[in-house]
């Protein structure tokens, strides 16, 4: 019913209604606009022209606005485009979400320069599907920007050859989704108040050259308590950057797609959770020094994941190396831990580790992933 409303004109609307006069007082403040002209849904091109049309006429505050869109000819990213320039750049609107599949291959489409000029604006989010070709985003300098306080760039975007974020000193979360193919440079500086920072960049290949986490071009500030970095790791110099940049990090998630050692040793005295995601095809020593440390979550190749949930001292180590490479025809492991239990599948119930396990850890089951919990006494 409210799919047929959205249609109709205001009177008309307001007649399908038994509120009838408050339905049309209702109906004409919505502060919501969302478009979605997707493939399957009932929505047409000419449905989102006039309800923009409508809205524009009364004079409606919008005050967040969600476009999904499949773009299939130019005419489609012709009226995207329209629709994003008309409501980006009213002064009431504060959130901006954009979800853009383009499936057409000659098709592009622009973001126009008013998506970073509402002056109350404190949320965008862009996404666009794995089967994106061309997006381009150019902006020139826009002082207004002083309320913006999350920002999610997702999935693959070709078109972003540069992603700046500067002098936005509300802002708390920052998102960044790319795809490693697609070069994208990143410039961030003056963000004080950041305390949210995720890039994911997407090793499809390995061996693939990137630019690591301490060679990028940003200064995130000193706020930063949760970090979630992914296929940027490569070395200690990273780890080093991460523990002096940011000594007031609590969560830490890192991709280690990249990862190029076979150690990894990391001491944080702040950090409480860390959860190290996609080891390669190696045998990984892997060493956690961390006072306040109560989570660790492993995704690995031989262990799919080792997990654990307690209070550890400065002087414990997270020693897999130790627990299951031992030659005894019994489960072995460190004083400090109570049991090692292992299961192939989410619905199956844990077992004690024994040998008879050893040929899931050595990688002589190819295929084959086990999940570890591990419990501290």
């Amino acid at each position: 019913m409210q799919n047929i409303q959205s249609r109709l004109p205001v009177k008309g609307a307001a007649r399908t209604s038994v509120l009838s006069k408050s339905w049309l007082h209702a109906w004409s403040t919505i502060p919501i606009l969302r478009l979605d002209v997707r493939r399957g849904k009932s929505m047409k091109l000419v449905d989102g022209d006039r309800t923009l049309i409508r809205y524009l006429r009364d004079n409606i505050p919008i005050e967040r606005f969600d476009l999904m869109i499949d773009i299939e000819s130019q005419e489609s990213a012709s009226h995207a485009e329209k629709w994003i320039g008309a409501i980006a750049a009213k002064s009431c609107l504060r959130e901006l979400s954009l979800s853009i599949d383009i499936a057409l291959l000659r098709t592009s489409l622009t973001l126009p320069d008013e998506i970073l000029s509402g002056e109350n604006l404190t949320k965008i989010r862009v996404s666009a599907s794995n089967g994106i070709h061309y997006v381009w985003m150019t902006t020139s300098y826009h002082p207004v920007i002083n309320l913006l306080e999350k920002i999610e760039l997702l999935d693959s975007c070709k078109g972003f050859k540069t992603f700046k974020v500067k002098n936005l000193l509300r802002l708390y979360e920052l998102r960044i989704d790319l795809d490693a193919v697609h070069s994208t440079a990143l410039e961030i500086s003056d963000v004080p108040n950041l305390g949210v920072f995720s890039y994911d960049l997407h090793v499809c290949r390995p061996h693939m050259p990137i630019i690591p986490f301490n060679a990028l071009s940003i200064s995130l500030g000193r706020s930063v308590t949760r970090l979630m970095l992914g296929g940027v790791i490569t070395d200690n110099a990273c780890l080093e950057m991460i523990k002096t940049e940011f000594p007031f990090l609590e969560s830490l998630t890192l991709d280690m797609t990249s990862w190029m050692l076979g150690s990894f040793h990391f001491t944080c005295a702040s950090i409480k959770r860390l959860s190290l995601l996609s080891w390669r095809h190696m045998l990984i020593d892997v060493q956690v020094y961390a006072p306040n440390f109560f989570f660790l979550s492993l995704v690995a190749t031989h262990c799919l994941v080792s997990y654990f949930q307690s209070r550890l001292s400065s002087k414990s180590r997270l020693m897999l190396r130790e627990i299951l490479e031992k030659k005894t025809r019994i489960a072995y492991w460190p004083h400090y831990l109570k049991h090692v239990q292992i299961r192939q599948y989410r619905h199956q119930k844990w077992k004690t580790l024994t040998v008879s396990h050893r040929c899931f850890l050595d990688g002589s089951a190819p295929g084959v992933y086990m999940y570890f919990k591990l419990m501290w006494r």
